[in-house]
């Protein structure tokens, strides 16, 4: 089956919890209760990841995958009524017919580096031909391939 796009986020009903999360466990000890308003480095509110197997962008039968993802906290100012932090998986496929509005994403996606108007015909570049969802992660997988053949792995592989 096509691998898919998998994504840890808050499940909060009421978007209050901003869990900070991180793929990278040496950021455990190193940010836990920063006391920082902002994402300390190499964490974030959510975190994303094709799933794969032995081939990129592809889950064989019987073929499972653990990627570890750490909850380090939540940013300050803390909700001391709220006594519960909930999160969730979601997943997307190649298949998934949700449009993606690009343009709403086009400033939260700049690099503070690119000067705004040498991101707008980048950006342009960048999501052309990427109009659904599903178009979206099956260009992750076809990356994905491609940096493979090139003897590349983008995941580690943990079996369970």
């Amino acid at each position: 089956m096509p691998a898919p796009l998998l994504a840890v986020v808050s499940g909060d009903a009421d978007g209050s919890d901003n869990p900070v999360l991180t793929l990278d466990q040496s950021r455990i000890v190193q940010n836990f209760f920063s006391g920082a308003k902002a994402y300390p480095p190499g964490t974030s509110s959510k975190v994303l990841f094709l799933g794969s197997g032995a081939q990129p962008g592809v889950l064989a039968p019987g073929e499972r995958i653990r990627i570890p993802v750490y909850y380090l906290a939540l940013p300050e100012p803390y909700d001391l009524s709220d006594t519960r932090v909930e999160l969730q998986i979601r997943s997307w496929t190649t298949t998934d017919p949700t449009p993606i509005d690009w343009g709403l994403r086009e400033e939260s996606l700049r690099s503070p580096t690119i000067p705004s108007d040498a991101w707008s015909p980048v950006f342009a570049q960048l999501t052309a031909g990427i109009p659904t969802t599903g178009s979206y992660v099956q260009m992750l997988t076809d990356n994905a391939g491609s940096l493979n053949s090139q003897g590349r792995r983008v995941v580690d592989v943990h079996e369970l």
